[in-house]
This record gives structure tokens, sequence and C-alpha cells, in this order.
């Protein structure tokens, strides 16, 4: 009985059982446990189940800088599609400090010397910067990001539309930037680890974003008198809902970003799509199946042709291999057996690639070109390989002459990187200007 108990300690019990109880939930809210490191050092602000603590539980050492105020200086290629290990170096010399270093008080991000940028490296960088920005300020630590802006007007108006200076809130009062709100097309989504899974055939919030990016999509074709039919807009949900819940199923952490962006008033009109996902990789999803999985078994007629053949090497290893295989038609880590339709939403959007590539190239050439990263592989598409089918009917595309898995791929379109991103990276951009469209009636069908 609690009479029976001395009141004070009665009372301290008490306060115990209450501020376990308290730390409990706030590490099931944030993720499990804090980011090793003892004293109250920046690193103890973030869970290791946090999106900043699972991007730093991969950096090397090189990255774990232990500068407080250090500056990054943004590499000329900043782009996903050009020069992937550049983009993911420059995320980790940002994550590195703010984790490791004991008395980060900011950053400096010099963007002046920028030559090429797209969309998913502002947009990753933006995001990473500002989930550092909300842990701090939650913690109520004084932070502070400032830099300077690129030459390149268009990517000055890119940065504070819906890369790093807009996701930061940061003010500015750079002329440039100035523009009519009808000259750009923004669409942004960002579902965080614990958040609500997508229902397909119900109208909750993820749902909702999945039309909107639609619409945005669409709304971009129309500015070059191009539209998607009822069915190219149902078919574009059905295969980017999938993708997304793929991302949330296989990735574990079910963290992903979504982002598209057109800048009306350049040149070139160059449309852009961005599907984030955080955490497992292709390849780590498939190593988490037991061997005798039917979706293992599938895989491993390709690892043995590679070991056969004696093509693996430190260029490529059994993770690219696995990464490019996960691509095909109707393979899938959660395949169970020969009659299972998963695996289709990756093939779907490579698809829809190949279609907005002969959209926009039509009687010309065109910039238009995709990239997938995931982990340390890289994938590029341009329209040289595409997708066919085998004799078993199923879509495949190995970046070869050959068009088989059990043969090496072109190094030119998927090798091996040096850094590793924390999970998938699918980054789309292709070229609306007219001359490169034909006019079309609001029946004509883009799928």
């Amino acid at each position: 009985m609690k009479g029976d108990k001395e009141p004070e300690k009665f009372l301290n019990e008490k306060r115990l059982h209450k501020s376990l109880k308290r730390k409990r939930l706030i590490e099931q809210r944030s993720g499990s446990t804090r980011v090793a490191g003892k004293g109250p050092g920046p690193r103890n602000l973030f869970f290791t189940d946090s999106l900043i603590g699972f991007v730093a539980r991969g950096i090397g050492d090189t990255y774990r800088q232990k500068v407080n105020y250090p500056t990054i200086a943004i590499p000329e290629r900043f782009s996903i599609i050009s020069d992937p290990d550049a983009v993911i170096g420059t995320l980790n010399e940002l994550v590195g400090p703010a984790v490791y270093s004991r008395h980060f008080s900011g950053i400096f991000i010099d963007h002046s010397n920028v030559v090429e940028y797209d969309l998913a490296a502002e947009y990753v960088l933006g995001t990473i910067a500002s989930e550092i920005q909300r842990t701090y300020r939650m913690a109520r630590k004084p932070i502070r990001f400032i830099g300077r802006f690129p030459s390149n007007i268009a990517e000055r108006r890119l940065l504070t539309a819906i890369g790093i200076v807009k996701l930061l809130g940061a003010s500015h009062n750079d002329w440039t930037t100035q523009m009519n709100a009808g000259d750009l097309q923004i669409f942004q989504a960002h579902r965080r680890q614990g958040d609500e899974e997508i229902a397909f055939g119900s109208r909750d919030r993820k749902s909702n974003e999945l039309v909107k990016f639609v619409d945005h999509i669409d709304n971009c074709l129309r500015y070059n008198g191009r539209a998607l039919s009822p069915f190219g807009t149902e078919s574009l949900a059905t295969y980017t809902g999938e993708v997304l819940a793929n991302a949330e199923e296989h990735s574990k952490r079910g963290e992903w970003l979504l982002a598209g962006y057109l800048d009306n008033s350049t040149d070139e009109h160059m449309c852009e799509i961005v599907v984030v996902s955080f955490g497992d990789t292709f390849a780590e999803s498939f190593r988490r199946l037991p061997l005798h999985s039917y979706a293992w078994i599938k895989v491993q007629p390709y690892l043995d042709a590679h070991v056969a053949k004696k093509i693996f090497s430190p260029k490529w290893e059994i993770d690219d291999l696995l990464a490019l295989v996960a691509l095909q038609g109707g393979v899938s880590c959660k395949n169970t057996g020969p009659y299972d339709t998963r695996g289709k939403g990756t093939i779907d959007l490579i698809r829809f690639f190949e279609e907005m590539h002969r959209e926009c190239t039509s009687g010309s050439q065109s910039k238009c070109e995709m990239a997938i990263i995931t982990g340390r592989t890289y994938i590029k598409f341009d329209g040289t390989h595409s997708l066919r089918q085998d004799s078993t009917g199923r879509d495949v595309i190995a970046f070869n002459d050959s068009n088989t898995l059990e043969d090496a791929p072109d190094p030119k379109y998927v090798r091996r990187l040096a850094n590793k991103f924390p999970g998938t990276i699918i980054s789309m951009r292709f070229s609306l200007q007219p001359k490169f469209t034909q006019p079309a009636a609001t029946q004509d069908e883009l799928t």
C-alpha cells in the first residue's frame, strides 16, 4: 500500500517513474536513441533514428569535422545527374559538423562557383539544412545559416523558390529572384518518419499530395500545349503513388521527398522531378531476404553469371547488380510467387520518362535525362538504352547491347560511386521548349 511507504521515498519513486516514462515517450516520438556522445554537445540533439542522425551514421571519418562554423564551397557541378559523388560529399560536409562538432553554431554555404545544378541536389541540400535548423530550434540552441548566391540568375530563383533559401526561411533582398508568380511551377512534399501511410482510394493528406503533384506535371505540360489525358492523369498518380508506397515499405524508415519545378522564364524551360527516400537502398532491401525466398531465387542466376564471367570488381560489386536487377519489370524484394505483380512502380516511372523523352525530342535534340542513385549505385537514363521485352514478356533495361542482366552494363550509364547516399534518389529533367513539342489538342494522350 502507498501509505505503508515513507512519504519522501514514495514521492521520489513516483518522480523517477514519471521521468522514465517521459523519456520513453520522447524516444518513441523522435527515434530510438540519441547519437552516441557525452556532454551537452550538438551530437546529443539528434536521435539516431531522426533524419540527421540516420544520415550521420553513414558518414566516414573524412566528414566528421569538428569545426564550429565551417564554410562549404558548393562544387561547380552540383547535380545528382551529372556528378552525384560531389553532391553526396557536400551533404556529408553539412551533416558532419552539425552532428559531431561540440560547439557548432552555424555554417556558411557558398554557391558562387556553381556552373551546373539541378533540383535534386538543391532540394536535398535544403531539406537536410532545414532539418538541422529545426532540431536546433527545438532545443533552443542558436544557429546561423548564411551564404553567397550563385551568379546564375535562374539558380538564384530556384534557391529562393524551393531550394535552401526557401526551406530555411532565410531573408534576402536579391532583386534578380523577383518575378511573376505565374512564371514558376512548384510542387513539394515531405513525409517524415512516423507520418500516416498513403491510403489509395481515400482522400487523406498523402493522397491529396499525389493529386497536387499530378496537377503540377499537367500544368507544366500545358504551358507548351500538352496535356495529360484522363488515363494519363490516373496512371501517373498510380505509379507515383506505388513508388512512394514502396519507399515507405522497403526503406524501413518510410521518409520521402517529392518535388517538381519549372521556371518558365528561362530559355530551356527545364521541368524537373525529384523523388527521394531515406532508408534502406534497393540492394539492402534484397540483402535482408533469406536465401530460400522466392525474390532471392529470382536474382541468384544473375549473381552466378557475374561470378562465372568474373565481372565483379571494386568498381562493380554485388550491391550494384542487385540495384540494377531491382529496376526490372516484375522484380521486387516483396515478390512471393510467380503470379505476384509487385515491382511495377519504378518500371512505370521509367516508361513515363521514355515517353517524355520522345515528346520533348520530337524533331530536335533536347536535354532529357534521368538518374537513379541508390546507396553507391548510379544509373543514368538519356534515351540511349530503353526498356525491351525479353523472351518471357518481361520489361528489361540492362544498359548493354545484348540487353541481358547476365552481362556487364555500360559503365557510362551504370557505375559504383565513391560516396554512399543513405537511401534512393530518382531525378528527372526534360526540356519543354516550344520548338521541342508539337501543338496538341486537349484530347491528346500522354502517359
